[in-house]
């Protein structure tokens, strides 16, 4: 829930927004009045307030970056909405009026009317719909386990709702009848249980760049009193963004959110949702940064080359920094069995380094190239 200190600093934004819209002749600003809502908890009316408000003005720029995707053809099918325009809402928002607010089954409920600027959307949607072209598009498989009160919940809400989010804001992700064929398979059980290899392996079957993993659980939290005949539920999702490739983990968060109905599935229903949109805010921004950097040249490729005994594998690092434009760093990962694995940072991606891999001459090493994926590649040496 957000303190008084943040809402304020909010309105700040908002207002300096407003004032930079009356200077600008070419900002375009689209009213919507949009519903926010928020836990009356422990009575705290004041602050349940302000977090309806602040989740009135969410919605609203969502609703005009839906309207946008729909009617444009800014980016293929839809768009990325990142940590700024989900988090920097303020600076979106040209205007606000409240217009209706009400407590009802310790819910508060506001009803905002909020201008939005069209103009400083568009701009930054381009920008990101750029951002993912360039990242490859990569596919997503999400795996998530809905749990309530320790026992399987009987559907899954948190999968449902992150593939929802992600595929709406443009992304390929796997079809959820195909992660259903594989759910029970033991490496689905020890991916969930945080096995990296086995969630690499699933990513790789089902043809994904990027796994999410993880569980939604829901736990009762109150019951009657303030809330009459309803009931309040706690969930909590925890998950982690896998590239499938590597086994790199992009980015993990847990979030948590409250949920009230009639029931404790359909409270838990709400609660989870809520969570895993609130985790999908949480994991945007760092996947986002992550291909950000890469994209401006820092990226890194795991080279796992087999074949080399180990008083080559200085040898043959000297080499490739010797033959390969633009490598800037290799760092040893490992060495068994003559296998060795590297990290190259500076030589592009995966199909790029694999090219000039296959096309030099790496004396007095021969190189053959064997698979090659975007951040990985395996290659057998041998002797001239």
């Amino acid at each position: 829930m957000m303190p008084s200190a943040s809402i304020r600093l909010l309105f700040f934004f908002i207002f300096i927004a407003s004032l930079l819209v009356l200077s600008t002749a070419h900002s375009e600003s689209t009213s919507v009045t949009v519903e926010g809502v928020a836990v009356i908890q422990e009575g705290n009316l004041p602050a349940a307030r302000e977090a309806a408000v602040v989740d009135a003005l969410r919605q609203a720029v969502r609703q005009v970056v839906g309207t946008m995707v729909e009617s444009s053809t800014l980016v293929e099918n839809s768009q990325l909405v990142t940590d700024k325009i989900q988090t920097k809402t303020g600076g979106y928002v040209t205007t606000s009026r409240l217009v209706g607010e009400r407590q009802e089954s310790g819910l508060y409920r506001v009803t905002v009317e909020a201008g939005i600027d069209r103009n400083l959307l568009g701009r930054d949607l381009e920008a990101l719909g750029l951002l993912y072209r360039r990242a490859g598009k990569p596919r997503i498989m999400i795996l998530v386990t809905d749990s309530l009160g320790g026992a399987p919940l009987g559907e899954l809400v948190a999968e449902t709702e992150v593939s929802r989010l992600f595929i709406q804001q443009g992304f390929k992700v796997v079809d959820q009848v195909l992660v259903g064929n594989i759910r029970q398979s033991d490496q689905a059980k020890q991916a969930l249980r945080g096995d990296v290899k086995a969630a690499q392996a699933l990513g790789q079957q089902l043809g994904a760049e990027v796994l999410i993993v993880g569980d939604a659980a829901g736990e009762p939290a109150m019951r009657g009193g303030p809330l009459g005949g309803m009931v309040s539920v706690r969930a909590r999702v925890q998950a982690r963004a896998i590239r499938a490739d590597t086994g790199e983990v992009l980015a993990s968060a847990g979030t948590s959110a409250p949920g009230v109905d009639l029931t404790d599935a359909m409270a838990a229903r709400k609660a989870i949702t809520t969570a895993a949109d609130r985790w999908v805010e949480a994991v945007l921004p760092v996947l986002i940064a992550k291909w950000t950097r890469e994209t401006g040249g820092d990226n890194a490729v795991v080279l796992v080359v087999s074949g080399l005994s180990a008083p080559q594998v200085d040898r043959f690092k000297e080499v490739l920094v010797a033959k390969v434009a633009g490598i800037t760093g290799i760092q040893p990962r490992g060495f068994a069995a003559n296998v060795a694995t590297f990290e190259i940072s500076g030589a592009g991606t995966g199909p790029s380094l694999a090219e000039a891999l296959a096309g030099g001459s790496f004396k007095p090493f021969m190189v053959e190239v064997g698979s090659v994926t975007a951040h990985r590649i395996e290659v057998r040496v041998q002797s001239e």
